[in-house]
């Protein structure tokens, strides 16, 4: 059994179950820093089924439009990863380059086989100024890296653009625990009387749900799925919609509902025990901002999805106009249209949610833990 040593920014409790099956498979330990407060970047408060190590941390955050920029170093790292002597150290790519840059550092002098594990991006997808003044150095580590771990096929593509050579790329496609999924849902299908309750609770009997689950920040635009909504209650009056999570665009969210008198949005807060309720009870899914996992997860429950196009990711969880839809980015007349299509078409949406469901049990985390298996294997090997 190989020992692992993984480097993370944060662990997110969406990525639990999949270190425990990737423990089962090698001796690891993961390393990782201190998250924030609210919104995606949070640690989990319970982690267990595997070794782990949280490092002091010193962060620098600010944001380029929506989009927030957050550089994160860990000045003992060299130290703890020394300490532990791994056979194989793996590290998230661009979200973690300054720690790459000292573990790089650190596996050229002790001749330790090093893994980036990294989410790429679309080849053709604009760059910030941030991005375009680092990427040189992002394309130099991730040369250096002995094998590179790639979220899906786009991220692959993007890899070998810059040159790199196939037979050191990895697929691990991102997933959560869908398997898990599976199981609520048919334990809730078997005791119909848990949604009935929590219907009559929040007031939805005899409502469409539209549902939204992930942090609350500017780049998820959740203020888009709102506006929508609201226009679509001219419409459609017996409709809901539940915004569930945390963040710091919380009040504005807020302020946003009460500003335009919207009836029937209903903010729940961050829920992860028991989440799978709220999905099994609404109709459809919507992400209407940067993704997240939380796609696959309304997939795997068997719910239709819109979502937009960001990573280039979506493309390969979603098949458009077959398993979801993806809309553009910000374009609300679009975005009203698909949720309208959805909302009102019962055949269309059962149609959708069973290819969808088809396509979640491929996304599993026995796949994912295989690509990194493949990795680990490789670099060992070649070492």
């Amino acid at each position: 059994m190989y020992k692992v040593a993984l480097i993370q920014c944060i662990c997110p409790h969406y990525r639990i179950p999949f270190f425990k099956k990737l423990a089962e498979k090698v001796d690891l330990t993961l390393f990782y820093g201190k998250g924030e407060k609210k919104g995606s970047r949070q640690n989990t408060k319970n982690i267990d089924g595997f070794k782990c190590k949280k490092l002091f941390t010193i962060s620098l955050k600010f944001h380029i439009g929506d989009f927030p920029v957050r550089f994160v170093w860990f000045p003992t790292l060299l130290f703890h990863v020394y300490k532990q002597k791994p056979e194989v150290i793996i590290s998230e790519g661009f979200t973690n380059i300054v720690n790459n840059i000292f573990t790089w550092a650190c596996c050229k002098f002790f001749s330790n086989p090093w893994i980036i594990w990294d989410s790429g991006r679309r080849k053709e997808k604009p760059m910030n100024l941030t991005r375009k003044l680092i990427e040189p150095l992002n394309i130099f580590l991730l040369n250096q890296a002995k094998a590179i771990i790639a979220y899906g096929s786009i991220a692959r593509d993007y890899f070998l653009s810059l040159g790199i050579s196939p037979k050191k790329i990895f697929i691990a496609q991102n997933t959560i625990d869908v398997e898990t999924c599976f199981k609520e849902v048919e334990r809730l299908k078997a005791n119909p009387s848990i949604i009935k309750e929590v219907r009559r609770k929040l007031n939805l009997n005899g409502k469409k749900v539209i549902l939204y689950v992930g942090a609350l920040e500017k780049r998820k635009k959740v203020e888009n799925l709102i506006a929508v909504f609201d226009e679509l209650k001219k419409e459609i009056e017996n409709m809901s919609l539940i915004i569930i999570g945390d963040g710091p665009y919380k009040e504005t969210l807020f302020n946003l509902v009460r500003k335009r008198n919207i009836k029937d949005c209903l903010f729940l807060g961050k829920i992860i025990k028991g989440i799978g309720v709220y999905f099994v009870l609404s109709d459809i899914f919507v992400q209407p901002g940067w993704n997240s996992l939380a796609t696959i997860e309304g997939m795997a429950y068997g719910k239709s999805v819109i979502t937009v196009p960001h990573g280039g990711v979506e493309y390969e969880i979603v098949d458009n106009g077959k398993t979801g839809f993806i809309v553009e980015r910000d374009n609300l007349i679009q975005l009203k249209k698909f949720i309208w299509k959805l909302i009102t078409d019962e055949e269309l949406r059962e149609r959708m949610v069973r290819l969808a469901q088809e396509k979640a049990k491929v996304l599993n985390l026995d796949n994912m833990v295989e690509g990194f298996s493949e990795a680990i294997k490789y670099t060992a090997i070649r070492d």
